[in-house]
């Protein structure tokens, strides 16, 4: 059995997503947010995002940590300040995981879409839902824990532990 934490990074908002597999079958063991509010500077919402992350990873002790790849799209020649602040979290968030010692899989977004719907341009909607039916989830989980879930559920697919 291995435990798989999907993250989905932002400085207001991160979800994560831990499940457990033993070959094909998966379990949703946690899935959430971890938030700080909007009000406060950024670096004071990254230290408060990367405590509680922090925390959760002592907790869980995840043996992968799947994070989708950073991008950033330039519209009309501005670069979209949205995608910068999030390479930030999930800066954080890898510098985390790697501290602990915990294996990082990064995934396009398109990648952890396709992988969980069949298509690269699914919406979050449809994501949501084909997260919530692969799960067995009475409720479908907010769009951060599901894009998270939506992560952890492809990387274990495709993760193999490293050579000890």
């Amino acid at each position: 059995m291995s435990l798989v934490l999907g993250l989905d990074p932002g400085s207001v908002r991160l979800g994560y997503g831990l499940i457990s597999t033993d070959g094909a079958a998966v379990e949703c063991i946690e899935a959430g947010t971890i938030s700080a509010p909007a009000s406060k500077p950024i670096g004071t919402r990254l230290a408060e995002i990367g405590a509680d992350l922090e925390a959760l990873l002592l907790e869980q002790m995840p043996d992968v940590v799947a994070l989708e790849h950073g991008f950033v799209a330039v519209i009309r020649g501005s670069v979209q300040q949205g995608a910068l602040i999030s390479s930030e979290a999930r800066g954080v968030a890898r510098f985390l995981a790697a501290r602990s010692g915990i294996e990082i899989v990064e995934l396009a977004p398109t990648a952890i879409k396709k992988g969980v719907t069949g298509s690269g341009r699914a919406d979050k909607p449809t994501v949501a839902r084909m997260v919530q039916r692969l799960l067995g989830l009475k409720r479908r989980p907010d769009p951060d824990a599901s894009d998270a879930l939506a992560a952890a559920i492809v990387a274990s697919r495709i993760w193999k532990p490293r050579a000890r």
